[in-house]
Order: C-alpha cells, then structure tokens, then sequence
C-alpha cells in the first residue's frame, strides 16, 4: 500500500498573540482603560438590594425573586415563611451590619417544594480487617423564593 504524506500547518514568524504595543513599545493600557471608564460611565447604575439571612444554622445570600434550597423547614408548598434573623442588609450604597441582627429588617419567601437530595453514599473501610460497612442518606430540603426584602 502507498504510504500518505503526513501535512503539518506551520505557524508563521509574524502571527504572534502578544497584546498590541504603542510605538514606545510599552502596552496600551492606558487607552484601553480609558475607553472602558467612558463606557461605564454612559451606563445607568442599578442599585442593587440584598441580604444575608440564617436559617438552619447556615447563612444564605438572597435577593428578591432568588430560588434557594435551605435545610428542611416545617412549612407546607405554597404557604409563606418570614425571616427576621438577617445579619446583613446592602441597599445600594448603604450597608448595614446587625449585631447579631439587623432590626427592623425581614425577608418573606414562599415555599416551592418541599423534597430529598440525592442519595449519599457513606463507606467505612479499615484495611487488613475484613471491615466494611456502607449506608446511605438523603437529605431534606425546602425550596424557596425570595418574595420581598422588607424594612420598617
């Protein structure tokens, strides 16, 4: 059988991806940082509102309209849960930090779902001992959504 000639692409000297030069030979930063402030600046900022909640001995960052999934809470699909243990509210440039709490400052959510995670599976091994046992959990889990993060 005749044998194929093998075809390799070779790069040529000039394709290089090294960023572009100015003529002074230093990087072009300057301009192109320039260029993204002037963009920035056009843009209409949005103040963005959030809060730090506990709940099961866990903290969650949550905004309005966020879908989150907290350890098991004792709440029927469809009903609505407030929290009042926020430890930390950020409404635009305004940041308040509670001590442990912030008062005042709640955050309502319906319950979606209520379910079980995946299977875990657990083994314990010890070598040369004929020592093997294995079993499985599942964990339960309350679906929210984040309704409205209220202030009095």
């Amino acid at each position: 059988m005749p044998r194929k000639k093998s075809t390799s692409v070779k790069k040529s000297k000039h394709s290089s991806t090294k960023p572009k030069t100015g003529k002074s030979g230093k990087k072009t930063v300057k301009k192109v940082a320039k260029k993204a402030i002037k963009k920035t600046k056009k843009k209409v900022i949005k103040l963005s509102v959030f809060a730090i909640i506990k709940t099961g001995g866990k903290q969650y960052k949550v905004k309005e309209r966020d879908i989150i999934r907290v350890d098991k809470l004792e709440a029927k699909e469809g009903k609505e849960i407030e929290f009042s243990e926020v430890l930390l509210l950020v409404r635009g440039n305004e940041v308040k930090v509670g001590t442990p709490f912030v008062s005042k400052v709640r955050v309502k959510a319906n319950v979606l779902e209520q379910g079980k995670d995946k299977k875990i599976i657990v083994l314990k091994y010890k070598p040369k001992k004929r020592y093997r046992k294995t079993y499985g959990h599942r964990q339960k889990y309350t679906e929210l959504e984040i309704k409205k993060i209220l202030t009095k």
